[in-house]
């Protein structure tokens, strides 16, 4: 999985998006795009590509769909089918700037929020390695 993140880091510092990319469901799949070099496009529901035995998810989109996301692959982990997952998000900051109200993130699911919801759930209800990044707009 380290070398996943690692391979992830590396496409995110050659992705270029300005303001204006950053609207709707557009920016999601320009994401997966951009990482489609380091993995191939998966089958299973709720993961966007598979490395190895690595699920990624790329999620920008409702906080509440992430978690049911991120249950839906704990699933493929459980039925070992995957054995460690890496969500891509975005960071609180550019969720507030893709929101129609700059003051406020919209119910968008974030970095810190969703790495604060896996933190509370790993060894209980999370047992495989999980990584998270937040993608974010260089100014």
């Amino acid at each position: 999985m380290n070398r996943s993140l690692r391979d992830i880091i590396s496409c995110f510092e050659t992705m270029e998006y300005g303001i204006d990319d950053l609207a709707g469901t557009g920016f999601r799949k320009s994401l997966i795009l951009g990482l489609t070099s380091i993995g191939t496009k998966s089958e299973l529901s709720s993961i966007d590509l598979e490395v190895g035995t690595t699920g990624i998810r790329v999620d920008v989109g409702h906080r509440g769909a992430a978690k049911g996301n991120l249950l839906e692959a704990l699933l493929h982990v459980a039925e070992g089918r995957l054995s460690s997952l890496i969500f891509v998000t975005q960071t609180k900051a550019l969720a507030k700037s893709r929101n129609s109200d700059p003051e406020r993130t919209g119910n968008m699911v974030y970095f810190e929020i969703l790495n604060r919801d896996i933190k509370r759930y790993y060894g209980t209800l999370i047992t495989c390695p999980v990584g998270v990044l937040g993608a974010f707009l260089d100014e």
